[in-house]
């Protein structure tokens, strides 16, 4: 009877050992859904805002667009400085897994001089708008448009845009009254709002183009696309786009400017026209 009563109170102390630790295991396993319950509250509803932004960030990008610039024009509607079209080699940074590997390869297939590769470094550390493109190489020929489409497949970092250029129909008969378009400069960027910049590569240097920046420059447009993890655009959710800067007509008559121009030659002087009624006068 001894050995049966010591055993029976051995089984009832281990029994009631093994309640205790399930209490307690229970108790800890409820302690633990309650935390991450809490948690996942937190996450979910308290943080819900926040985080639904960083995802937003994350899988939408807002591409700028810089608006097409305003023309300029002599008081008879011919066109003194024009918009023309030109296919440019541009590179996503965030994409590029080595800058040197894709530096050789772009080197075996065009000639891009180290001041061309200079600038596009120099942009690349004041950039800081995510996956935005930056210009390496501007007016591609035929021959280099071609030789570099063929080859686009092997970077995704790589792309060919078509871009606006600056152009002068007269030349440098124009050059002193209407100036000149430039790059961006950091400068530049000190005189005017660089978020309205963000994606222009150029800006007035001289003259007209540069006294009626603001209204030949024109309003900018965004772009809101969807991308993947790699930053490639998947689809586009929103478009706002561009307003083109405002044309500008000056009191220059072409025809007489460059009558002017080409009768000084190679002496120095100038000629001065004034229209006595409106106070409108060209240089020559």
């Amino acid at each position: 009877m001894g050995q049966g009563q010591q055993y029976f109170r051995n089984y009832r102390q281990e029994q009631s050992l093994t309640q205790r630790r399930i209490i307690v295991s229970g108790i800890l396993v409820l302690i633990l859904v309650g935390v991450l319950i809490g948690r996942l509250f937190y996450l979910q509803v308290i943080e819900y805002d926040r985080y639904k932004t960083k995802a937003n960030e994350n899988r939408v990008m807002l591409i700028p667009e810089p608006p097409p610039r305003g023309l300029i024009y002599d008081r008879n509607g011919l066109v003194l400085a024009d918009n023309r079209p030109i296919h440019s080699l541009t590179i996503t940074p965030e994409r590029v897994e080595s800058y040197s590997s894709l530096k050789k390869e772009l080197d075996g297939i065009l000639d891009i001089t180290p001041e061309e590769w200079d600038a596009f470094n120099d942009k690349r550390k004041s950039y800081r708008r995510p996956y935005q493109s930056i210009t390496l190489k501007q007016q591609l020929t035929d021959k280099e448009w071609a030789k570099l489409s063929v080859n686009l497949y092997k970077w995704d970092a790589v792309q060919v845009e078509a871009q606006l250029t600056r152009y002068y129909p007269y030349g440098e008969a124009f050059a002193h009254a209407v100036g000149y378009v430039g790059r961006i400069t950091e400068k530049d960027l000190l005189r005017v709002e660089p978020e309205i910049y963000q994606g222009a590569l150029y800006i007035g240097k001289s003259g007209v183009e540069d006294f009626y920046e603001k209204e030949l420059f024109g309003i900018p447009g965004l772009s809101k696309s969807e991308v993947n993890a790699r930053g490639r655009i998947m689809s586009e959710l929103e478009r706002q786009n561009p307003t083109p800067g405002s044309d500008v007509h000056l009191h220059l008559d072409a025809r007489l400017q460059q009558y002017a121009y080409d009768s000084l030659g190679n002496y120095k002087g100038s000629v001065i026209a004034i229209d006595p009624n409106t106070g409108g006068f060209g240089l020559g």
